[in-house]
């Protein structure tokens, strides 16, 4: 019977001996390879079909193992017996003490010497799982080293490890063959301590094999296994193949419970998972918390979380907000998966695939599959029986801030609707190529990840050893068993758990990011509470990293805008913290204003400058650009001549003011006036008249023209004035004598 949902409501009466997250020193994490072993046999309804103790599992089997949520089991609840007792007599199905919610694939070696993503990954997570191909041949004394030179022919069986550190200048006669040159991964051995050197030996870099078995594997830790109430699943035997549309995006959903069913009780929807088989996919993740039928996989579906997947493997993503879920009701989950480079993209499937998973189950109305999202939809079990889509849901069921679905969802055009596979072939939504895929072909799951080198400028030490820093569990013997690929897997899962316990004691703290009001701006300090920590910071928003900008001191933003600054401590023998991030808002002054607006003056006087919150200004009057060293104005400026007048604002908390600019265009009124050229006037009275009139001075440059009046003030005064408008008067001297007025 195959297990569909898993609730810890059922084992809630039962006491593990291992809770996740105590410190190294309390317990040191020893899984149960043996229940591995069990669990994943024909022996158990969910188990694959050969016995993996006497014939070699894999880590795509330990994989589906742990993403049900079988394991982990601790040793001591399920210990191994002595060799050659009957497995079925010493089968225990057992709660698992701890969740498994990451398993991470590391791309292959592209050659001997292309290590620094095995280092990377062991640096980073702890030891690797690898595998090798063996012959005692090429074992050295004691098995304490071993190389297969690529020119071998020798027959050769597998065999499991963890790579736990390296030695880049380890001897290469050390070995057995010679090797081209020195260097070899520390690896831990699963044959007990009276091998190799205490359990541990040497591969050779220029090995053939290691490191280039498509299955270098790390993990993230064990999780509580109170992480989440419910598992919701149909792949209990994990990815067994792939599908994809010949295109660089597909969709995939699957709709729980079975169909028929609903949920017990109102739950949170908090995370999904699924498998990925191609490195660095950007994915999209929907919920459809009321799920009635096919369409709503187009029509009422919201988006809960994005964003880009590095490595491929297994990958538990935690929605952006908790989706409810009603009692009664079924939901769906739908991921998309596109490929940033353009290539194609494969979705992760189940099937039963004869000797290996054969009691793979599925029925119509759960698993689906498009190549838009929106069109030609598919129920995968219509076309192909018993194939499901690798998609899990967890939930839980306490009183978390929740999404509530409004029902209108990201829906599609109504002429987007849903296509059955012959009516989307006949529309010419389909090539040939996915019509004979989705009529019952299955591709078999290639190469896992592409060689690709992701730290060429990074350097790293010649020598390196988990154990120094207690990331190591003991050696155990598989007792000549067959499962020490169990062993193996086991191995770099308890270093992971071992890293991350270690790291969580050891994470700095966040930095302390301070805004400061400063004189034209504001400036932000950025301190962490551990003496000697580095800090690296963006100020674009983007994750900061080691190769960020280095905090020095002091930064002073004067600019108007906004600065989004993100920023990480670093120390040596640390986990780097988490970002601290701090938005600084810059706003500009109001410019000053002059008690006298640009124009034309006729004796000197006084400009006033005022500025808002009782900033300071400062002004230049030689066409500098003024600034805060530029004159600072604490009285009236004199303009006694033609001058350009500038002036700025500055204050705390601000950026300084757009700068204003006042044109004083002096004219004397004493000045000789030796032209008047009149034209036309009209409206003569005994007193005046008006005119117009160029007037200029002595060198002949145009002072003033314009539409003007005459007046006389007592014939005999002779006094005469013209007047172009409130600011300027000029009495005309030196007239002609034969002007007219």
């Amino acid at each position: 019977m195959k297990k569909r949902i898993i609730s810890l409501a059922i084992a809630a009466s039962m006491i593990f001996s291992l809770i996740p997250y105590v410190s190294s020193e309390e317990i040191m994490p020893d899984y149960s390879e043996w229940n591995m072993t069990t669990n994943t046999s024909v022996c158990d309804p969910d188990g694959f079909d050969f016995n993996t103790v006497t014939r070699a599992g894999n880590i795509r089997i330990a994989s589906a193992y742990l993403a049900r949520w079988d394991g982990v089991v601790n040793e001591e609840d399920d210990p191994d017996p002595e060799k050659g007792v009957n497995m079925e007599d010493y089968y225990n199905e057992l709660p698992s003490s701890g969740h498994v919610q990451n398993i991470l694939t590391i791309p292959d070696r592209a050659d001997s010497l292309d290590n620094n993503g095995i280092k990377e990954a062991v640096m980073k997570y702890g030891a690797l799982y690898t595998s090798y191909r063996s012959n005692s041949a090429f074992y050295g004394s004691n098995h304490i080293t071993y190389y297969h030179p690529e020119d071998s022919e020798e027959t050769l069986s597998t065999g499991w490890t963890a790579v736990i550190g390296w030695d880049d200048n380890y001897p290469a006669d050390n070995f057995v063959v010679t090797p081209p040159g020195n260097g070899a991964f520390l690896c831990k051995g699963n044959s007990g301590t009276s091998y190799g050197q205490d359990g541990y030996f040497y591969v050779s870099y220029y090995d053939e094999y290691i490191c280039r078995c498509s299955d270098n594997t790390v993990f993230t830790g064990v999780e509580s296994d109170t992480n989440y109430n419910k598992i919701y699943q149909y792949d209990t035997f994990g990815y067994v193949g792939i599908v994809n549309y010949n295109n660089d995006t597909i969709y995939a959903a699957n709709v729980f419970p079975e169909k028929g069913g609903g949920i017990e009780d109102d739950e949170l929807i908090e995370a999904v998972s699924f498998y990925t088989v191609n490195p660095d996919v950007e994915y999209s993740v929907y919920i459809i918390p009321y799920y009635t039928d096919m369409d709503d996989l187009s029509s009422f579906r919201m988006e809960a979380a994005s964003g880009v997947l590095e490595y491929c493997g297994y990958h538990t993503i935690e929605l952006d907000e908790a989706v409810k879920l009603k009692a009664g009701s079924r939901f769906a989950v739908i991921v998309k998966l596109t490929s940033r480079d353009g290539s194609n993209v494969d979705f992760c499937i189940e099937y039963p695939k004869e000797n290996y998973s054969s009691r793979a189950r599925a029925n119509i109305g759960e698993s689906f599959v498009s190549r838009y999202g929106n069109k030609s939809w598919l129920d995968y079990a219509e076309y192909r029986e018993n194939v499901n889509v690798c998609i899990k849901a967890f939930t839980n069921n306490g009183k978390k801030s929740a999404r509530l679905f409004s029902g209108t969802g990201n829906s599609v055009p109504e002429s987007d609707k849903v296509y059955s596979l012959e009516e989307a072939y006949e529309l010419g939504m389909m090539t040939d190529y996915d019509h004979a895929l989705y009529s019952g072909e299955i591709t078999e799951p290639e190469n896992s990840s592409d060689s690709v080198s992701l730290y060429e400028d990074k350097e790293y030490p010649a020598v390196y050893d988990l154990r120094d820093y207690g990331y190591v569990t003991p050696v155990k013997s598989s007792n000549g068993r067959t499962n020490g690929w169990a062993y193996a897997v086991y191995s770099a899962l308890e270093s992971s758990e071992l890293k991350k316990r270690d790291e969580r004691n050891k994470t700095l703290n966040q930095p302390q990011i301070t805004v400061t009001d400063i004189y034209g701006g504001k400036s932000v300090s950025i301190l962490s509470d551990t003496e000697d920590a580095e800090i690296y910071y963006t100020i674009d928003g983007s994750e900061p990293t080691h190769q960020s900008a280095l905090y020095e001191g002091e930064i002073s933003f004067i600019s108007r805008g906004s600065v989004k600054i993100k920023a990480i401590a670093v120390k040596k023998g640390y986990t780097d913290s988490p970002p601290a991030q701090c938005e600084v808002l810059i706003d500009t002054i109001k410019p000053p204003a002059a008690s006298k607006e640009s124009g034309n003056i006729y004796e000197p006087m006084e400009v006033r400058l005022e500025a808002e919150n009782g900033a300071d200004i400062y002004y230049t009057t030689d066409g500098t650009v003024p600034s805060a060293d530029s004159n600072k104005y604490t009285d009236p400026v004199t303009i006694d001549g033609t001058v350009t007048l500038q002036a700025t604002a500055v204050t705390y908390g601000f950026a300084q003011s757009n700068i204003v600019r006042y044109d004083y265009k002096y004219i004397d009124p004493d000045i000789g006036l030796v032209r008047i050229e009149l034209l036309p006037h009209k409206n003569v009275t005994q007193n005046s008249a008006e005119f117009s009139a160029v007037i200029t001075d002595d060198g002949g440059n145009e002072i003033i023209s314009g539409r003007f009046e005459y007046y006389a003030k007592n014939n005999s005064a002779a006094k005469y004035i013209i007047a172009a408008d409130e600011d300027f008067k000029a009495i005309p001297k030196n007239l002609a004598p034969d002007t007219e007025y």
